[in-house]
């Protein structure tokens, strides 16, 4: 409730085996996926940024991308240089912005989380070498695209305390 309906869900991917690039976007009238062959995780940021603007300009009734409210943790995933670290953000009650979300497998265990314990921390900063891989393509991804903000449940939601209400979502 209070968030904004519309909202451009994008997945893509890179198959290691087959180097193949694969996306799909979802909107309630529409849904499409595509192949590009030969595409790497560094060319995959430009195929997906085609994606988007093919959206954006010939779709724009049926797609939706824009500012939305944030949720309460947001990861600012710091200069695209590297030279600002990635931080979490509280965004401010109804602040809106453009983000990425981050879809994965958590598997049997994930070491990399946000505690009450570290917090202020991740506030503060976040590791990016301590990160898993996937948490690194992320956030290197959504900084090749022009985004400022990135979700991951991992570290956006609190773990572990029980506290977390839906908001986070």
């Amino acid at each position: 409730e209070g968030r904004d309906s519309h909202s451009l869900r994008f997945r893509a991917a890179v198959d290691r085996s087959t180097n193949y690039a694969w996306g799909i976007t979802n909107s309630p009238q529409q849904a499409f996926a595509t192949k590009r062959k030969g595409v790497g995780f560094h060319d995959l940021t430009s195929v997906v940024h085609e994606w988007i603007q093919e959206c954006s300009q010939n779709h724009s009734k049926r797609c939706h991308s824009g500012k939305v409210i944030l949720p309460s943790r947001v990861i600012d995933v710091g200069s695209a240089d590297g030279s600002k670290s990635p931080r979490l953000y509280e965004p401010g009650d109804d602040e809106k912005d453009e983000y990425v979300a981050l879809s994965y497998c958590w598997g049997k265990t994930l070491p990399f989380t946000t505690t009450p314990l570290n917090l202020d921390q991740h506030k503060r900063s976040l590791d990016f070498n301590s990160m898993p891989k996937t948490f690194q393509d992320a956030i290197t991804a959504t900084r090749s695209l022009g985004f400022r903000y990135l979700w991951i449940d991992a570290i956006c939601i609190l773990q572990s305390s029980g506290i977390d209400d839906e908001d986070a979502l």
